[in-house]
């Protein structure tokens, strides 16, 4: 975790494409990564303002038909900014964000080579760490939702961490979402995703337990993992049940917000993702993984209904 802290070691990735040259890579930094460390977690130490701003980082490539979607329905959420890594897309997604870049909502970064997740989260924790309060490391096709629409996902973020008394984050439970039965991009209802599926597997599916997280980036050391990460010491994510998470996984709970995973989309989305391959592993997605997480028990418009909304206060 230390020696990931380091740029060096992001740009020594990118070289060093298959894993075992990038661990040995790691290793042989991790002196100078506690250097880094111990300096960093000094500074952390310190008292700091609160800056009212959070952020989300994510890692794209060739998703550019659902990024408009994506920050619009953040945005209307209360996130302030958006760190986006361009993992190489050959579609039009710099034009998509060139708008949201003017307006300064978006930092965008080209990343190349393969399985470069966890070095775009490290990257962005570097960035926002005396900029922004809290940051949520997701995917683009992962949205936020409050468990009462009432309130944005914002001020559950803020009030959480003040109820917790500003732990290192919190791990929020995936809602894995179904095709909805649709095959094609074609048989959709709607051009956005949160209209167009609105089924999903029950609570207690296995897969909801995996959590993405939102953390104080001054609390972290780096990622190794997507799903959580290494935080200093006597820091740790809380779930929604107010227990602590040590890892990718916890037990279900919505009290007070879900992260709709869109996994499958339409079947014909679903082969394209696989085609782009993993953001965190150098393997290919089998068709397996579409058959295991197309559930669709429970009809879940809630997202559908924010996004309406949105919709109608834009025109």
């Amino acid at each position: 975790a230390a020696s990931n802290t380091l740029s060096l070691t992001r740009s020594l990735h990118v070289i060093f494409k298959p894993y075992i040259p990038r661990l040995i890579c790691d290793c042989l930094l991790i002196p100078a990564g506690l250097l880094k460390t111990a300096f960093a977690y000094k500074k952390q130490n310190n008292k700091y303002s609160k800056t009212g701003h959070i952020a989300i980082c994510c890692i794209v490539k060739n998703e550019a038909p659902y990024l408009k979607e994506f920050i619009d329905y953040h945005i209307d959420q209360g996130f302030d900014h958006f760190f986006i890594y361009d993992n190489e897309s050959t579609d039009n997604t710099s034009m998509i964000l060139r708008p949201y870049i003017r307006q300064n909502k978006v930092t965008y970064k080209s990343i190349r080579g393969r399985a470069r997740q966890v070095d775009a989260y490290n990257d962005a924790t570097s960035r926002a760490r005396n900029k922004f309060d809290y940051i949520a490391f997701i995917d683009a096709d992962e949205f936020f939702v409050p468990n009462n629409p009432e309130n944005k996902i914002k001020d559950v973020i803020y009030k959480r961490f003040h109820e917790l008394n500003n732990p290192g984050g919190l791990a929020i439970n995936w809602r894995v979402f179904g095709s909805s039965g649709y095959k094609t991009k074609n048989d959709l209802p709607s051009p956005y995703v949160t209209i167009s599926f609105n089924k999903r597997a029950d609570d207690s599916f296995e897969k909801n337990e995996h959590v993405k997280t939102i953390a104080d980036p001054r609390k972290i050391i780096a990622f190794l993992n997507p799903h959580y990460p290494i935080y200093y010491k006597g820091f740790y994510s809380i779930s929604d049940s107010n227990k602590i998470v040590v890892g990718p996984k916890c037990k279900q709970s919505y009290k007070y917000m879900s992260l709709n995973h869109y996994f499958c989309k339409s079947l014909e989305e679903y082969r394209a993702k696989k085609n782009r391959g993993k953001a965190d592993a150098l393997d290919i997605r089998s068709d397996n993984e579409f058959i295991e997480h197309d559930k669709n028990d429970v009809y879940d418009d809630k997202a559908a209904l924010l996004m309406t909304n949105l919709l109608k206060h834009s025109f």
